[in-house]
């Protein structure tokens, strides 16, 4: 029996070709995205039982309210892959506070310690 599997930031790059690869493999793929519409275009892709939750994991409201979503569905979760996360290139001495926050609150509101894009971890100065 297959697999249900979540997938955070799943719209595009590593997220989808993830989603693209467990759904060929018969996994059953939950596609989590800030985007309704990029997540609902790949689930409609993949077929069923693929489904596209909006989901943006800075605000645990959003989160609270996907995972709710899910569960009317799939009350099992076998694997959750937390692969959110932004990516906008500047250089630290041009960063706004806002481009700082965005990067730091995606990373370790997943609990992961160093934000990927970064390497920085919380409270680590620069």
């Amino acid at each position: 029996m297959g697999k249900t599997i979540v997938i955070t930031g799943a719209g595009a790059g590593l997220g989808r070709a993830l989603a693209q690869r467990f759904a060929s493999e018969g996994e059953t793929v939950i596609l989590l995205g800030r985007t309704l519409s990029k997540v609902q275009a790949l689930a409609d892709e993949l077929g069923a039982p693929a489904m596209a939750v909006e989901c943006d994991v800075s605000d645990p409201a959003s989160v609270r309210t996907a995972f709710t979503q899910t569960a009317g569905t799939h009350p099992k979760i076998d694997i959750l892959i937390n692969n959110a996360g932004i990516y906008e290139p500047f250089t630290v001495t041009e960063a706004t506070d806002e481009q700082i926050s965005g990067i730091e609150n995606t990373g370790n509101k997943r609990g992961h310690g160093p934000d990927r894009s970064t390497g920085i971890k919380k409270g680590q100065s620069c």
